[in-house]
């Protein structure tokens, strides 16, 4: 089945883009391939064969789920066999509250994350070949997810902003309609060194 792609509930549009699956097949031989910087952070389950990112000091096993985004080069991942991918496409300002994390510049842990318990079931509808279904549930799971979410975020009144004024807002601007002093905003949003 080719890529698909799905549009998030209108409770989800301002923390996800869209949720998507994919399904390739590389035969029997290793092969490689790029994911090309695009400005979302992306969740990712991975069903079939492993999947490995290449690293300064060697390929890496990535477990599933794994968070991944916001690259500054292309990230080179191998794999082989069957290979089928169910994605949340975020915003990259709204993954951390979404998650219910703190923002982080490192490595996001997502194995002992609650939404690594959708992976056996995930795995149960691609195994059925019903994408369908499995988009629908990770859809039901972040509907669940944020209705139980206090209140609008910082992050995401910062977002809603940005994405309004098509990526380009200064800073007082986007603390302006986050409520917050311009000093606090540029805080509470992590820059990379």
């Amino acid at each position: 089945m080719p890529h698909q792609e799905v549009a998030p509930p209108a409770a989800l549009r301002d923390s996800i883009e869209c949720l998507w699956y994919d399904r390739l097949d590389f035969g029997d031989r290793p092969a490689s391939f790029e994911v090309p910087p695009d400005g979302y952070a992306e969740i990712i389950f991975h069903f079939g064969s492993a999947c490995h990112l290449a690293t300064p000091t060697g390929w890496q096993p990535l477990p599933s789920p794994f968070l991944m985004g916001l690259l500054q080069q292309p990230a080179r991942l191998a794999t082989h066999g069957q290979f089928e991918v169910i994605g949340i496409r975020c915003f990259p300002w709204t993954v951390f509250d979404l998650l219910g994390l703190p923002p982080s510049l490192g490595n996001v842990p997502l194995g002992e994350h609650a939404i690594a318990q959708l992976q056996a079931s995930l795995g149960q509808c691609l195994q059925a070949a019903d994408s369908a279904a499995a988009l629908a549930q990770v859809t039901h799971y972040f509907t669940q997810l944020r209705s139980g979410l206090a209140g609008d975020s910082l992050l995401g009144k910062a977002g809603r902003a940005m994405r309004h004024a098509t990526g380009t807002l200064p800073v007082s601007q986007v603390a302006a309609a986050a409520h917050r002093p311009a000093r606090f905003a540029e805080q509470a949003v992590p820059h990379q060194a």
